[in-house]
């Protein structure tokens, strides 16, 4: 990365992870909801 990892606050970086598991969940139910 070339940004200071420090500079990114603490909170927008959980955030981040917070969408990013919520987006994988709905794929997930998507797939499973298309597979079933």
């Amino acid at each position: 990365m070339r940004f200071r990892r420090n500079r990114l606050p603490p909170r927008l970086f959980a955030l981040r992870w917070i969408l990013l598991g919520v987006t994988v969940l709905i794929v997930a139910a998507l797939a499973v909801g298309a597979t079933f």
